[in-house]
């Protein structure tokens, strides 16, 4: 599954790598790095609360200080006018 969200990630499919983060999330509820993927599908479908959701689940879980702030400002860059 992990490997299925990446593949999505790489395509920038951010549907197809939620539906994957989410399947993964089901079957192993406390993998920090598919919160973080989770964060960064949901941003990609302009679901920016849930994202910070999402987010926020991951640091809790343990995602690394270096990995969150990289993604928090992919975030914030995707919430920008444009």
């Amino acid at each position: 599954m992990l490997g299925l969200a990446t593949l999505a990630v790489i395509d920038e499919d951010g549907k197809e790598a939620l539906r994957w983060y989410e399947e993964l999330i089901k079957r192993r509820p406390k993998h920090a790095g598919a919160h973080l993927g989770r964060a960064w599908a949901l941003t990609k479908l302009g679901r920016h609360a849930e994202a910070d959701a999402a987010l926020a689940e991951a640091v809790e879980l343990g995602a690394t200080a270096q990995e969150t702030a990289k993604l928090r400002v992919w975030m914030k860059e995707q919430r920008a006018p444009k």
